[in-house]
């Protein structure tokens, strides 16, 4: 994401540094306003950054999957539309910034040959 022009930032309980980064222990933490996050954790996990989110008046929200569940959940989907959040399910961002790797274009090709393509 960084490579494609975005702000990032790594949200981590468990670590300090993120390739060179300060990494947070929570969004709560960012030093700066945050638009959108990226929720690429265990799906048990996903509800409650959504909840984090709808706190912070976060309104986009990505639930990141390639293959499997990902961090797709019900509770987290459902946490998404009760706090009125924009909620991009399975996938990843990574499809979209250009120029897509290799690996990024086949697998938005295979979800779009299933119908199942976010966005």
């Amino acid at each position: 994401m960084k490579g494609a022009g975005y702000q990032v930032y790594a949200i981590n309980p468990n670590a300090g540094r993120v390739d060179g980064d300060a990494c947070y222990p929570d969004l709560h933490s960012v030093p700066e306003p945050v638009e959108a996050v990226m929720i690429v954790t265990h799906p048990d996990v996903a509800a409650k950054v959504v909840r984090e989110c709808a706190d912070l008046g976060i309104r986009h929200v990505w639930l990141h999957r390639s293959f499997g569940q990902g961090s797709v959940s019900e509770e987290a989907v459902a946490e998404c539309e009760r706090h009125n959040i924009d909620c991009l399910v399975g996938g990843c961002p990574m499809m979209y910034c250009e120029p897509v790797d290799f690996g990024h274009r086949c697998m938005r090709w295979i979800l779009k040959m299933q119908s199942r393509l976010p966005g």
